[in-house]
């Protein structure tokens, strides 16, 4: 191998990787390889400051559930919020609520917003527990709104780092379609 262009106390560095030349094979490398070191769901806890035993327990339920099928994004925010009854999901919801401001700052697409904006029409009627839960419009499009912060940054993170993986959508169809394996 050649010496690298740079040199310290007048002796020539040598070996891949050893000089801050920006069009070195070896930082390119580094560069990926510590990309693949992180944990996704460090990462997602990370970017939606929650804690990161709830985003795991949420990811694996998720994966439990949809399994390898196609999912949209707005039905997974729907069932998310229909099963807010179900002790996870209502400890996701609880987390919703408690960090809403945080959760408003997440950008969602806004062909996303739209959609939830028409699902909300007229409120929120949700069967959790022994009877039913009415929201308000203003309630519910808040409520799927928060959800969908969270889930859109999940599904940001996982597909980057290669765990799920989004496989079309977007403004045309009103959706963003995901499988829930890598």
């Amino acid at each position: 191998m050649a010496p690298s262009s740079r040199k310290r106390s007048g002796a020539p560095t040598w070996g891949l990787g050893r000089s801050d030349d920006k069009n070195n094979i070896a930082n390119y490398l580094n560069k990926f390889t510590a990309s693949t070191n992180v944990d996704p769901n460090e990462v997602v806890a990370r970017v939606l400051g929650a804690p990161k035993g709830l985003i795991v327990e949420l990811r694996g339920e998720i994966e439990d559930v949809f399994e390898g099928h196609a999912t949209g994004l707005v039905h997974l925010v729907a069932f998310v919020l229909n099963y807010g009854d179900k002790p996870l999901y209502n400890k996701l919801i609880e987390w919703v609520r408690q960090n809403r401001q945080r959760l408003l700052n997440q950008r969602v697409p806004r062909y996303i917003t739209k959609r939830l904006q028409a699902m909300a029409e007229g409120g929120c009627k949700l069967l959790w527990g022994d009877g039913y839960v009415t929201l308000s419009e203003a309630e519910c499009l808040d409520v799927l709104r928060l959800i969908t912060a969270v889930l859109y940054a999940m599904v940001r993170v996982y597909d980057e780092h290669g765990v799920w993986h989004v496989i079309g959508g977007g403004s045309e169809e009103g959706d963003l379609y995901v499988t829930f394996e890598g």
